[in-house]
Order: C-alpha cells, then structure tokens, then sequence
C-alpha cells in the first residue's frame, strides 16, 4: 500500500500486490488451493491487486499534485495561486500597419490581413479612413507565441471591405510570447519561496 515519509512516497507494485493476495488465498485455504490466473479465484486475486495499484496511484497522484517539483499543468497552477502567484498567459505578436483606401471607409474591429508567411492578422479597434487616404491600426496575430513580424510583410488584405485598399507595416512589430512552460513556473514559485 502506499506510504508517505519524509523521503517522499513509495508503493506496492502489481505484481506484488498479486503476490500478498496469493499468500492470503493459500494460508487460508491451504497450500493446495490453486490460485493459478485461468481459475476463478485467480481471476479474483487479479482484480483485486489491480484495484489495490489503482487505489496506490490515485495516491501516488494527489501526492504529486502538492508537490512543486513533480506536479504538471493545473496541479502546479493551484500550487502557486496559493502565493499569490499566476502562470503568464500567451500574449499574441502585434504590429501597426498603414491602411489606406476611400475617404470615410470603417474598418471594423477583426478586419483581417495576412504576411507573406500565411499569418492571419485581426485589426484591435475600429478604425476610419481619412480624407488623406491613410491612417494606421494596431493588428493582432492570431496565433499565438512569438511570431515575429519584419517590416513590410503584412501587405495582404484577406476580408474585402469596398474602398479599403492596401496594408502594409513599414515597422517592425512587436513580437508575443507562448504561455509560460512548467519548467518556468516552477523556477519562478521557488525563486520566490527562497526570497521570503
């Protein structure tokens, strides 16, 4: 069964589990009671270490998940929340580009445009064209992590809009970041457990 200690936590594998069952099987009944896997009884003794390992690993799991060092994804999440600390959520490259067409024209929050690489590109808020024909909106990569963005590489428009006629980004943009990784969170939970 599972056990914890000051070194951690420990367990009975399957096999072992199998084997103590058996024990228990022919002490009781004696030492010619067949507990061979084809019988019925050995069906039993199956079962019942196999559910004796599943209850060790639901264990062996919540110990785990209170663990820095070896728990993962929401488990690490709810460990750090407990400081006061979050995991860096993804933040999307963005860059601001020239737009230009007809005098009047809205183009509306989500307009899309591509770079020379397939990038899709949603414009953050809503913007109108001038009576100088040109003006600029900040537009979001929809996808996420750090996608960079060289200058003149979104110059393509992907949702007609009647009189918008060109994007281009004559700067370079600003590039995101993927969500932040365990391994990161982790450092950053005991780097701060080590300041305090």
């Amino acid at each position: 069964m599972a056990s914890i200690n000051q070194n951690g936590i420990s367990t009975t594998t399957l096999s072992e589990y199998k084997t103590q069952i058996e024990t228990i099987f022919t002490n009781v009944f004696g030492s010619s009671f067949s507990v061979d896997s084809e019988t019925a009884q050995g069906q039993l003794i199956g079962l019942l270490a196999l559910a004796f390992e599943q209850s060790d690993n639901s264990i062996i799991d919540m110990f785990n998940g209170t663990d820095i060092y070896s728990a993962t994804g929401i488990q690490i999440d709810y460990i750090v929340s407990n400081l006061g600390i979050f995991r860096k959520a993804a933040v999307n490259s963005e860059v601001i580009c020239e737009v230009t067409g007809v005098s009047g024209v809205v183009l509306p929050v989500g307009a899309l445009a591509e770079d020379i690489s397939g990038n899709k590109y949603k414009l953050k808020e809503q913007v109108t064209i001038p009576v100088t024909n040109s003006t600029t909106g900040i537009f979001v990569c929809q996808t996420e992590g750090a996608i960079s963005i060289t200058v003149n590489t979104v110059t393509k428009i992907t949702e007609v809009i009647q009189g918008w006629e060109t994007i281009n980004n004559s700067t370079a943009g600003i590039i995101g970041r993927s969500e932040e990784r365990d391994s990161e969170l982790r450092k950053r939970y005991i780097s701060s457990v080590s300041k305090n």
